[in-house]
């Protein structure tokens, strides 16, 4: 099944997240969620940075 979610502190959370990602905070939750939700629109976004 799935792991459990780690419970990260907000600093811990903040180095973690890669650089396509964002620390979004909630009064419940601390979340590490890519910046580029749709999958596809991730790929075109990784390949026009790779390309600079």
């Amino acid at each position: 099944g799935l792991t459990p979610p780690k419970k990260l502190t907000l600093e811990e959370s903040l180095e973690f997240a890669r650089e396509d990602e964002c620390v979004e905070i909630t009064p419940e939750a601390i979340r590490i969620r890519k910046v580029i939700l749709d999958a596809n629109e991730r790929l075109k976004a990784n390949r026009t940075r790779a390309k600079s």
